[in-house]
């Protein structure tokens, strides 16, 4: 609920606020990744269609807190649940969480879970101080964010900001 210009006081300004972050040593922050594709292929009039998905669990597990207010934290997939379907072939799924042994096609995410993929460094800001990659992973880009970056400076309850980010996409024929 904000307040109407002409009811705000025009002698007191709004309260400001440092926004950071602060992990503590052992904490454990997870999320909820889901992607899901629909690809549909036509060559000469003959259409096909293939559906993948993929849900997981992935973790920042918390290892070092340094006195400069630099978090420590190793990022590992806790489990992942993929599928994919094509035409006359019959689904092909894999649970972590049920199966030791993947299928085939589904090997290096299976080799990913459980393990640490990067040991990465942040400052209070959310800037990336060091990244370390510790498992064989597609590249992220350098401009795609891991943390939110927080604003250097403190902010009024309500402000708005925003941050562009550039992502390289390759056109093939």
């Amino acid at each position: 609920f904000a307040k109407d210009a002409a009811t705000t006081s025009p002698t007191k300004s709004p309260e400001k606020h440092l926004l950071r972050y602060k992990f503590a040593m052992g904490e454990v922050i997870r999320y909820d990744v889901r992607h899901a594709t629909n690809v549909r292929t036509t060559i000469d009039e003959s259409t096909q269609q293939a559906l993948t998905q993929s849900d997981s669990v992935k973790a920042w597990k918390v290892t070092d807190v340094l006195p400069s207010g630099e978090m420590e934290f190793v990022h590992v997939v806790e489990w992942v649940k993929m599928s994919n379907e094509a035409p006359e072939r019959p689904a092909n799924v894999y649970d972590s969480r049920k199966e030791a042994k993947p299928p085939r096609g589904f090997e290096q995410a299976a080799g990913a879970v459980g393990v640490p993929l990067t040991v990465i460094r942040i400052a209070r800001d959310g800037e990336v101080k060091h990244r370390e990659e510790k498992h064989p992973q597609p590249k992220a880009h350098e401009d795609m964010p891991l943390t939110l970056r927080l604003p250097k400076e403190r902010i009024s309850v309500g402000e708005k900001r925003n941050h562009s980010y550039d992502v390289p996409a390759e056109q093939t024929s």
